[in-house]
C-alpha cells in the first residue's frame, strides 16, 4: 500500500466517528510494520480515546519497534479530556509518523509535530492535505474563524423557482438528487428550517435513502409556534431536535416542547427576525461546528443578508414553472456589479438534475 492509500485509509476509519466526535475532530489511524498493516483505531465519540492511541493499544513493544503511524490529523501535544496522544506515540518506539494536515487549534497546531521531532520521531506532514482538510471542513472552519461552516442548500427549476404558485414544491428534483441531499445532511453536524417549512411540510429532517448519520436537527421560531405533534417533537431523535426562538415565545410554551425532549433556546430577536450571529455563536457550544440551511425561503434570505453563508448547493431540475416562488427574496442588491460572487467549484448531475456547489471567494 502506498503512503497515500494509508492516509485515505485512515479517513475511511475517521468517518466511523461521524456524528459521534463534534467538536472533536474525526481522526483514524492506521499502524504499518513490514509492508503490513498491524492495528487500525478512530475516534469513536467525544471525550473517549484519540484514533492513535486506540490503534496503540493493541499492539505489543516489539511489533512496534519498526512500525509507522498514518493519521489524518496532527497528534495532539496538550491534555484535554484525553492526554497527549504524541507522548503515548513517543513512548510506543514508532520512529516514523506520517500526517495528513496540522491540527489548526491553538493547544496544537504544529506542537505535535515538533515534540514528536524532538523525540527523534521523523514526520511526515501534508499528504492529501487538501483531502483531510476537507474531510473535516467544520472543525476546520471553527479553530480558524470561531464560527460555524454554514452552507445553504435549495432545489430549483431552470427559472429561479423553488415552489409553484399554490406553494407546492413536492418534489422539484429526482430521487438521485434527494439522495445527494441525505448525503449533505450526513456530513453536517446540523440541519436548519424555518417554521414555516414545519406548518407546511412537517419534515422528519433524518437521513434517508443513504446510509449515513443524522444530524441536529435546528428549527427556527421565534414564537413556538411548531405544533407539538409535529414529527421532529415525536421520534426517536427529539433530544437531537434545538429550536431557537424570541422572548416573546413564552416561558409556557418552552417548558411544552422542553418536556417533548428537545432542546430550546432563547435568543435576541427584532422585526428582521432571530439574531443569526448569536445563534452562530452559540452552535459551537452545542457540538454544531458545520451546519447545512435547508430553507425555506425567507430563512434563506435571511442568511444570505445577513452574510451568514460560506457555501451553496443548488440543485437544478430540467424544469421551466414561469409565476411562482422565487429561490431568494431582495437581498438589497440593486445593480448587477452588486450581486454575490462567488467560486462555483462544482458542477455534478444526479439522474435529471444538475448539482451546482459555489463558495464564497
Amino acid at each position: 500500500m502506498t503512503d497515500e492509500n494509508l492516509v485515505r485509509r485512515a479517513l475511511q476509519l475517521a468517518a466511523k466517528g461521524r456524528g459521534f466526535t463534534s467538536p472533536n475532530p474525526m481522526v483514524g489511524a492506521v499502524i504499518v510494520a513490514n509492508h503490513e498493516v498491524i492495528s487500525e483505531g478512530y475516534h469513536t465519540k467525544f471525550g473517549a480515546s484519540h484514533a492513535e492511541i486506540e490503534a496503540l493499544r493493541k499492539l505489543t513493544a516489539s511489533e512496534l519497534k519498526q512500525a509507522a503511524l498514518y493519521v489524518n490529523l496532527e497528534p495532539c501535544a496538550h491534555h484535554g479530556k484525553q492526554p497527549p496522544c504524541v507522548d503515548a506515540i513517543i513512548q510506543s518506539g514508532i520512529k516514523k509518523v506520517i500526517i495528513g494536515a496540522m491540527d489548526p487549534s491553538p493547544q496544537v497546531n504544529g506542537k505535535g509535530i515538533a515534540h514528536l521531532e524532538k523525540h527523534g520521531v521523523t514526520v511526515q506532514c501534508g499528504l492529501l492535505e487538501k483531502e483531510c482538510r476537507d474531510f473535516n471542513f467544520g472543525f476546520y472552519h471553527y479553530q480558524e474563524t470561531g464560527s460555524p461552516f454554514v452552507s445553504l442548500k435549495f432545489a430549483q427549476t431552470l427559472d429561479g423557482k423553488i415552489a409553484a404558485k399554490d406553494g407546492s414544491s413536492k418534489w422539484i428534483t429526482g430521487l438521485e438528487a434527494r439522495q445527494e441531499t441525505h448525503r449533505l445532511r450526513s456530513i453536517h453536524d446540523a440541519v436548519l428550517v424555518g417554521v414555516g417549512a414545519i406548518l407546511q411540510d412537517d419534515p422528519e429532517l433524518t437521513v434517508r435513502h443513504i446510509d449515513g448519520v443524522n444530524p441536529y436537527r435546528i428549527v427556527l421560531d421565534s414564537s413556538l409556534k411548531t405544533p407539538l405533534t409535529s414529527k421532529i417533537l415525536n421520534d426517536d431523535l427529539v433530544e437531537k431536535t434545538m429550536f431557537f426562538c424570541g422572548v416573546q415565545a413564552g416561558r409556557n410554551r418552552v417548558e411544552q416542547i422542553e418536556k417533548l425532549g428537545a432542546q430550546v433556546h432563547t435568543i435576541d430577536s427584532s422585526p428582521a427576525g432571530l439574531d443569526l450571529s448569536q445563534m452562530c455563536e452559540k452552535l459551537p457550544e452545542l457540538g454544531v461546528l458545520s451546519l447545512l440551511v435547508e430553507g425555506g425561503r425567507k430563512i434563506i434570505t435571511s442568511f444570505v443578508k445577513r452574510k451568514k453563508y460560506h457555501r451553496f448547493h443548488i440543485f437544478i431540475a430540467p424544469k421551466i414553472l414561469g409565476d411562482g416562488f422565487s429561490s431568494i427574496d431582495d437581498i438589497g442588491v440593486k445593480k448587477i456589479d452588486e450581486s454575490l460572487n462567488l467560486k462555483v467549484t462544482s458542477v455534478q448531475t444526479f439522474g435529471k438534475d444538475i448539482a451546482v456547489t459555489a463558495e464564497v471567494k
